[in-house]
């Protein structure tokens, strides 16, 4: 579908994947680690760890971060129509 943006979804683990999406997006809006961290108010630790995949989040962290970049839940979880 034209003008309509799909999820960079890949094979992998689900939190590889959902990682890869979130650091994908905070890259292509310029935000540091340090922005994410503060505009979705998670520790910086958090969104480092979940940028390499060694974290597991909550439904409320994903809510967030979902939040704070500006992303419907279906997108960052791959759930295409």
């Amino acid at each position: 579908m034209r003008g309509v943006l799909q999820p960079p979804c890949v094979r992998q683990h689900p939190r590889v994947t959902l990682s890869k999406i979130i650091n994908r997006l905070r890259m292509q809006r310029g935000q540091t680690q340090d922005d994410l961290a503060g505009l979705s108010e998670i520790d910086r630790r958090t969104i480092q760890r979940i940028d390499v995949a060694t974290a597991d989040m909550g439904i409320n962290v994903l809510c967030r971060i979902r939040e704070a970049l500006r992303r419907s839940p279906d997108y960052l979880l791959c759930i295409l129509p």
